[in-house]
């Protein structure tokens, strides 16, 4: 309202304020905190292309953008969050927004956010490979998944969440079988360090009325004490 709309370089003022404010601290963060409130719920019922009409205004707001390292921070550590517990609504927006920034800040900017992305990759393709030749004796009628992070680029400190856990018989024989045939495909000097603080467990109940399927989710501590 300071300015005066018929004014030709009025655009160009509103631009300036625009970025001005966008570099204030505050607000590297609050980008980073938006994209992932995007990520886990906005996007929910949005079709690709409305999805990637939003990504293309969070990079305008990104561009103007001069305290980038605040932002890439708080985004690596938000984004590692969401890939490892599985709380992202589209795995592909995820890998678009990545190119994108990529694009507008170079490689060595998104270095460890690819890294994060490539290990989900292959531990997809791990798991078909572990399922393809596991133990014929594991129950069939248990899913088990496990996702395979490399320790020096996931923004997360290992030992907070290696806590030894007493695991059921029926998931500690998964573990040590997919261990076991881990180091077989991949060098024998390969380690696996189990984070099973971040572990979820899906419980599908099956013994319901009217037949409706139904099933809830717990972290494995909570399902360890549910057991007892």
């Amino acid at each position: 309202e300071c300015f005066d709309k018929e004014n030709p370089e009025y655009n160009k003022y509103l631009f300036e304020i625009c970025k001005l404010s966008l570099n204030l601290k505050p607000y590297a963060r609050k980008l980073a905190n938006y994209i992932n409130e995007c990520m886990r719920i906005k996007f929910k019922g949005k079709t690709e292309e409305e999805i990637n009409d939003e990504l293309n205004l969070i990079i305008e707001l990104f561009i103007l953008l001069i305290n980038k390292i605040d932002f890439k921070v708080l985004f690596e550590k938000q984004l590692s969050e969401r890939l490892i517990k599985n709380v992202y609504l589209s795995l592909t927006a995820e890998k678009n927004l990545i190119l994108k920034i990529t694009k507008e800040a170079g490689r060595n900017y998104t270095s460890i956010m690819r890294e994060m992305i490539s290990d989900l990759d292959k531990s997809n393709k791990e798991m078909e490979e572990y399922n393809i030749q596991k133990n014929k004796s594991l129950p069939n009628d248990l899913k088990f998944k496990s996702i395979i992070i490399s320790q020096s680029v996931w923004p997360i400190n290992p030992m907070q969440y290696m806590t030894k856990m007493n695991l059921p018989p029926f998931l500690s024989s998964f573990v040590n079988d997919f261990e076991s045939r881990y180091k077989q495909r991949h060098s024998s000097h390969s380690q696996l360090f189990w984070l099973h603080k971040l572990s979820k467990v899906i419980i599908k109940y099956l013994c319901l009325k009217n037949n409706n399927n139904y099933e809830s989710q717990t972290t494995l501590l909570q399902y360890l004490i549910l057991n007892r």
